[in-house]
């Protein structure tokens, strides 16, 4: 009886790591681009939805709520851009994470190609968007800001369920509150929820629950939401809803979770032919101050 208690400690650490493990939650945004929610199989491509639009939107976020989401505790935002201008696929163009700490907002950017990483810190004096470098550079060196963690690695080294192709160059980025977001600067992001993360998500991702059935739920763009003033009149879509409503069609949920236009200029289908607002005119889920920060509005 000791020899198997004893045994059992050596094990256990194994086995509650690799419980934590297999209670990581993981969306899967790949290709052009289909959509994996927190909830869905990855193995069963009927379980994934297509975006289609050239738009930013919210992939997942904090503050799910109507009295809340203006003021998210964190959120992570997938720009879809067209390769080719005359194709209808659209594929991830940058990625941007955004976390609050202490009072202070902490912007993450990750754009095409791992090119060019860059930080937004709120209380710095120039107000503006920071390099940090490229992916080679943060695989040499990862950089840490505020207790969050930017780095690079090889996709064939990522140990994941849904991993990104051998050889590739990935870009991981851990905030604080311990969600990863990922990116190969081409076609895949996965963001990782890691068990200890217990507030409640939302977005494009879906809510985390284990039911895909009830993920679909509107967002803060609706037809009686301050935020769809100037935006939405004359929108195709039936959008009246109210914050959280389960979406009857797929692509009322997507343009509810709008967050900016094209990163190009190629036309947004969500702003069905308006000009490109800047981000605090049409959707403030970022806490302000009285003068709109530049990281915060749009940016090409």
């Amino acid at each position: 009886m000791a020899a198997l208690l004893f045994a059992l400690l050596l094990v256990a650490p194994g086995i509650v790591h690799a419980w934590k493990v297999m209670e990581i939650s993981e969306c899967v945004v790949t290709g052009d681009p289909h959509i994996y929610q927190y909830d869905s199989d990855k193995d069963v491509q009927s379980q994934s939805f297509r975006v289609s639009t050239s738009c930013t939107y919210v992939l997942t976020s904090s503050g799910c709520t109507l009295d809340t989401y203006e003021d998210p505790h964190f959120c992570v935002v997938g720009a879809f851009d067209r390769d080719d201008p005359n194709e209808p696929a659209t594929s991830v163009h940058k990625v941007e994470g955004f976390i609050h700490i202490n009072g202070i907002l902490l912007g993450i950017r990750v754009s095409r190609g791992l090119h060019d990483i860059r930080i937004w810190n709120d209380s710095h004096p120039n107000n503006t968007w920071e390099s940090v470098g490229n992916a080679a550079q943060v695989m040499q060196k990862p950089f840490i800001i505020r207790g969050n963690l930017i780095f690079a690695r090889g996709g064939d080294k990522l140990p994941a369920r849904w991993g990104f192709k051998s050889g590739s160059t990935v870009v991981s980025v851990v905030l604080k509150n311990g969600i990863n977001f990922m990116y190969d600067g081409q076609r895949r992001v996965k963001i990782e929820v890691p068990p200890e993360v217990k507030e409640n998500l939302c977005g494009l991702c879906g809510n985390r629950d284990k039911d895909r059935l009830n993920d679909d739920r509107i967002g803060p763009l609706f037809a009686t939401s301050k935020d769809c003033q100037g935006l939405c009149e004359n929108s195709p879509y039936d959008l009246d809803y109210n914050f959280g409503d389960k979406a009857r069609i797929m692509q009322d949920f997507v343009n509810s979770w709008y967050y900016e236009g094209a990163i190009k200029g190629s036309r947004c289908a969500a702003e069905w032919g308006k000009v490109v607002l800047a981000f605090w005119q049409i959707y403030r889920r970022i806490k302000m101050t009285s003068t709109p920060s530049p990281a915060l509005k749009y940016s090409s």
